[in-house]
């Protein structure tokens, strides 16, 4: 009988993740807010920002978020002086709610669930589908940390890191690159060092970072 020479193991490409990140495309699809408080305000914001259909319900309390409503940053606000119904859910792509009370909370997460649709309780997470963890925001360069629960200022110290490294003008850089990519890849130039292996992402301006990049591919 032959001695069989154990292979090497290979290493895992990946360790276990806690959470799965995820980046969700809003443009135009319907998202749900329930709640009244500076939390449900900050959730409303950011949703705003991704370009949802946002509804609010909002209780008696739809003044809190007029100056959202009036003035969006994108997508569309809708703000509802009421409690939320199960029908408010139908055809959402994401559910959020900021509810102190546990029979309704674990309502809410019901009636989602029910419809299929992924949900959010604030400050609940025995509730929740997803989380929404501390962002670094350089547009179309968007940076989300999760710690799984941890301390709050745990995240919010790596956050502090994290947009320390990357300047606020870095967004300039990851706009050309997005908007070049199409010439990149005719070229068969997909590798990014290749484009920018030399260039120290100065703090440039607007379509100056653009410019840069159409010298570099000419």
């Amino acid at each position: 009988m032959t001695d069989r020479v154990p292979r090497p193991t290979a290493p895992r490409r990946i360790e276990r993740l806690a959470t799965l990140p995820l980046f969700h495309k809003l443009d135009g699809r319907k998202v749900v807010l329930a709640g009244s408080s500076e939390g449900a305000l900050w959730k409303a914001e950011l949703l705003a920002s991704a370009g949802c259909n946002l509804l609010i319900l909002a209780g008696g309390s739809a003044e809190l978020f007029a100056e959202l409503a009036a003035d969006p940053p994108s997508g569309t606000v809708e703000v509802l002086a009421r409690n939320w119904q199960a029908a408010d859910l139908d055809g959402a792509t994401l559910a959020i709610a900021d509810i102190d009370a546990v029979e309704e909370a674990k309502a809410f997460a019901a009636a989602a669930r029910q419809l299929g649709v992924p949900v959010n309780l604030v400050d609940k997470p025995e509730f929740c589908d997803f989380a929404f963890g501390s962002l670094v925001n350089r547009s179309p360069l968007v940076v989300a940390i999760s710690t799984d629960g941890a301390a709050p200022v745990f995240g919010q110290a790596i956050r502090a890191k994290i947009e320390a490294l990357l300047p606020a003008g870095l967004k300039h850089w990851a706009q050309a690159a997005k908007d070049w990519r199409p010439a990149v890849q005719e070229r068969g130039r997909l590798g990014g060092e290749h484009l920018l292996g030399d260039v120290d992402f100065l703090p440039l301006q607007g379509g100056e970072a653009g410019d840069l990049v159409q010298r570099q591919l000419g």
